[in-house]
């Protein structure tokens, strides 16, 4: 079986087939853990992504109108998995049947993925980690792109998966102070635990002016603004130093309706950085690339230094996927973080060894 969106926002299960030859660089794999991606995947879900009335022509690097609209309907639904593997290619030299892997791939539960496109679970790493690791990656080139440095002052606007893996990834660079924001009060909560000094409700206060206060009025150094919201790039813009850096790792896809650039944006110059992981050549290529970016954050995620397991919150059957990913990723977002999915048998199968 597999989670698939039928059309927009509705989600069922279908069965599928894995009645074909394994290719010789191939592994096979059964589904132990899963987790959905709760920005772009949402947008998608919802059916507001640009991709169903436009067409990114590569070529050109721009968005066109197009006369065809492809629907995406239906569509896998997940991002990520953990699993053991139960079969190789002939092929395949450095993994072995038995071994926990982790990969890109929707709720489903088996995989058939190249051997190159897993990675192997060190022994002790948690499955939480693992299925960390995609939204890991854009919190790290948010960071690099806001040029944060040892000592520095930052805040990061909107607490999902990838904002509190920035507030982590921030302290443990050895940032000074980190503000998080969000209305939600679970992921205020968990900001904390994760290392954020100061963590504000923008619908109960005027965030722009207490990051001025909790910085003797100078703003923080750079702000990770990952919400993709208008509201949320104004206040990050009220807050932000003299000549700071923006590094906007959401996704805008709505009008920015509320954000008044000649207001703060125009007295205080902020340098405003759009960011993704996943758009290459990154700034500071080719020194960094993005298998570079992965590599750092699978060996970070694998050390155990950021607490997953208070990232992955709620954590559901397969079974109940349907309706969880309803509830909990479009109609309920305050009461999760990241969901995360166990498949049967999670419990006994896999080894790390």
């Amino acid at each position: 079986m597999e989670l698939i969106a039928v059309q927009p926002r509705t989600a069922e299960f279908r069965t599928y087939s894995d009645d074909f030859e394994l290719q010789e660089n191939q592994v096979q794999i059964k589904a132990l853990y899963g987790s959905p991606k709760h920005g772009t995947e949402l947008n998608m879900y919802r059916g507001t992504n640009p991709f169903q009335e436009k067409t990114y022509d590569s070529h050109w690097q721009i968005f066109r109108e197009t006369d065809t609209h492809t629907s995406p309907f239906p569509m896998g639904l997940g991002n990520m998995f953990v699993g053991a593997v139960t079969a190789l290619g002939s092929q395949v030299a450095d993994i072995r049947v038995g071994d926990r892997v982790a990969g890109y791939g929707n709720l489903r539960e088996t995989h058939t993925v190249r051997a190159d496109d897993v990675w192997k679970m060190p022994e002790g790493m948690a499955w939480q980690a693992a299925l960390c690791f995609d939204p890991a990656q854009y919190a790290l080139q948010g960071l690099r792109d806001s040029m944060i440095r040892f000592g520095d002052t930052t805040a990061v606007f909107g607490l999902g998966a990838i904002g509190l893996l920035a507030v982590a990834m921030a302290k443990l660079g050895g940032a000074h102070l980190v503000v998080g924001v969000d209305p939600i009060a679970k992921r205020r909560e968990t900001a904390l635990e994760l290392g954020a000094d100061i963590v504000l409700d923008p619908k109960a206060v005027d965030v722009g002016l207490e990051i001025k206060k909790a910085t003797n009025r100078r703003g923080v150094d750079c702000v990770i603004e990952t919400s993709g919201t208008a509201h949320a790039l104004h206040q990050a813009i009220r807050g932000t130093a003299f000549g700071g850096r923006v590094s906007m790792v959401g996704w805008y896809n709505q009008g920015l309706a509320g954000l008044n650039f000649g207001e703060e944006a125009h007295f205080n110059i902020p340098e405003l950085i759009f960011s993704r992981a996943a758009s290459e050549p990154s700034r500071d290529y080719p020194r960094w690339t993005r298998d570079r970016i992965k590599q750092v954050c699978w060996d970070v995620l694998a050390s155990g230094k950021i607490p997953c397991e208070k990232i992955i919150d709620p954590v559901v059957s397969f079974c109940e996927a349907d309706s969880a990913y309803a509830y909990y990723v479009d109609q309920h977002p305050e009461e999760s973080i990241k969901l995360g999915v166990v498949f049967p048998s999670s419990t006994s199968e896999g080894r790390n060894d």
